[in-house]
């Protein structure tokens, strides 16, 4: 069957085509469509930037929080206090989640944006409160690798998803919310993670586990 039969029936008519009928389409059915777009455009903001905007948040609280924890008793109980074991435990997160992002990409389009997030959502939290019974250096090493496995996927992950939603023109606007949502635990984090640190002694845990 020829492009021409396709678009144009049986019988060659052209009046039946798509785009034929937006072109008899009036002004008014047109501007209904356009607050129709717009509407559906609201629904997908509120409910793909939102989940996508927390996701990134929870990205930058969990990698870096680590920093947060350096001003209490967490490096001479970890050892890392001895030679450069503090760096190696911040650079080694980096250097995991480089080198798996490339392997989470591939993951994203084979498993889908549904199970793909859900799972590395659930490793990254089940691997930063499995961080708060280590005990030497060298677990929180293993801790920090793990985590950077676990996040690799996120930024390549949601660039994938918000893409295939938007237009090009719209994608800029949307990367713009999420950065936001960064810059808000940015602000905020570290309040969080003073309060938590004045929880030192409570349940038998140290305030840098908390």
């Amino acid at each position: 069957m020829s492009v021409k039969s396709v678009h144009s029936g049986k019988d060659g008519d052209t009046s039946s085509s798509p785009l034929s009928r937006s072109r008899d389409q009036s002004p008014a059915e047109i501007e209904e469509l356009l607050r129709e777009e717009k509407r559906i455009r609201f629904k997908v903001d509120l409910r793909l930037c939102t989940i996508a905007g927390l996701l990134c948040s929870l990205n930058l609280l969990d990698s870096g929080i680590i920093s947060s924890a350096s001003v209490t008793s967490m490096l001479k109980d970890l050892g890392l206090e001895q030679g450069n074991r503090y760096s190696v435990s911040i650079l080694i997160f980096t250097v995991a989640s480089v080198c798996f992002q490339l392997p989470a990409t591939l993951a994203v389009r084979i498993l889908g944006p549904r199970s793909f997030f859900a799972s590395i959502t659930f490793s990254f939290g089940l691997i930063t409160l499995c961080t708060a019974f280590i005990h030497t250096w060298k677990e929180m090493i293993l801790m920090r690798v793990l985590l950077g496995i676990a996040m690799s996927g996120i930024y390549p992950g949601l660039a994938l998803l918000i893409s295939s939603w938007y237009r090009r023109e719209e994608l800029q606007l949307r990367f713009a919310f999420l950065q936001c949502g960064e810059v808000i635990v940015l602000a905020t984090g570290g309040i969080v993670n003073f309060g938590l640190n004045h929880l030192d002694g409570q349940g038998g845990l140290k305030g840098w586990q908390w």
